[in-house]
This record gives C-alpha cells, sequence and structure tokens, in this order.
C-alpha cells in the first residue's frame, strides 16, 4: 500500500521564530502528516526551498536577520 501520509516541509534558519513555527507545525499537524524540518543553511536544503521558490522568512514586513544572506 502506497504512504498516504502527507509531508508538511518546513525550512529553518535555526532562529526563535523557526523554532516557534516548527512547534506550531509539529501541534497543528494531524496524525496524517510527518513534519520534516531542513535547515536552510545546508546547500541540499537551500536547493530545494530554491526549487519551491521559498527565499526568505519575513517577519512584520522585515527580513529575519537570520535568513540574511540566504
Amino acid at each position: 500500500m502506497p504512504n498516504s501520509k502527507r509531508k508538511v516541509e518546513v525550512f529553518s534558519a535555526g532562529c526563535d521564530v523557526c523554532d516557534e513555527t516548527i512547534a506550531l507545525v509539529q501541534k497543528l499537524t494531524c496524525v496524517s502528516c510527518d513534519v520534516v524540518v531542513y535547515d536552510i543553511h545546508k546547500p541540499e536544503a537551500a536547493a530545494k526551498a530554491a526549487h519551491y521558490g521559498v527565499h526568505a522568512v519575513v517577519v512584520n514586513g522585515n527580513l529575519a536577520e537570520c535568513c540574511a544572506g540566504t
């Protein structure tokens, strides 16, 4: 039987905002979801994020410091 779980991917820069977001995503996802967290500082994760068009975390209209240079 194929895997029926949904894959929820979170890209993290390792900051407090990212950690809070990861915790919230893990809390809100159902048992039919697998949460996968990628470290945006790793080249493979950065490439995956770029493929999806994910470039940075913006908080209150400002680029998060942890994402500068990613």
